[in-house]
């Protein structure tokens, strides 16, 4: 069996059409790749070329048409390439199973001083495919949603953004002397068990 049949089997195969004149296919740069490389079609602009100002986005047709099989979503990534030489960014992008529309990329000039040129065949995304965890919604109120013999023990509680962002000094100061209290309660437990057994 090839690498690439070992890469591929037991996935569900990813059915797509070109359905505007000039599209590029998706492509992975190598077959173990996790992002398909979207492309910029021909025929995009009349002068090839799209001036994207500072802090402006826009959307651009790809020229294709994907069936994203049930269980899976496709979402799509920056390039690191593309950002780090370009301050293009994503937007927000999911394709879910049953979109039966043309993909677009959405990029964001993040350049708070220059406009990026975009040039029809030009690489700025990358989709992956990722799994779907379509877990059923169920209302509840709030007594029973946190109800003691449902929950996961843990110190977070209703903490929210940042509750966990603490530096390294500070967990280190709070874990000195841990070991040293573990090995002191473990010591005791056998000494009860030595105790125990005389």
């Amino acid at each position: 069996m090839t690498t690439n049949n070992i890469l591929y089997q037991e996935r569900p195969a990813l059915r797509y059409t070109l359905c505007r004149k000039g599209a590029y296919r998706p492509r992975r740069a190598n077959p173990g790749d996790a992002g398909m490389d979207f492309f910029v079609p021909k025929h995009t602009w009349e002068n090839s070329i799209c001036e994207l100002a500072p802090g402006a986005r826009v959307l651009i047709p790809s020229g294709i048409k994907m069936e994203v099989p049930a269980g899976w979503a496709m979402i799509f990534f920056n390039k690191s390439g593309i950002t780090n030489k370009f301050g293009l960014i994503v937007g927000a992008q999911v394709v879910d199973h049953g979109y039966t529309g043309e993909i677009h990329i959405n990029v964001i000039n993040t350049n708070n001083e220059n406009p990026v040129y975009i040039d029809e065949g030009d690489k700025l995304v990358q989709g992956v495919m990722i799994p779907v965890g379509l877990h059923q919604l169920v209302e509840t109120d709030l007594k029973d949603m946190y109800a003691e013999d449902r929950m996961i023990k843990g110190d977070r509680g209703d903490g929210a953004f940042g509750s966990t962002g603490v530096t390294a000094e500070v967990i280190a100061e709070a874990e000195e002397g841990l070991g040293e209290k573990i090995d002191s309660e473990w010591n005791n437990e056998e000494e009860e068990k030595e105790n125990g057994n005389n």
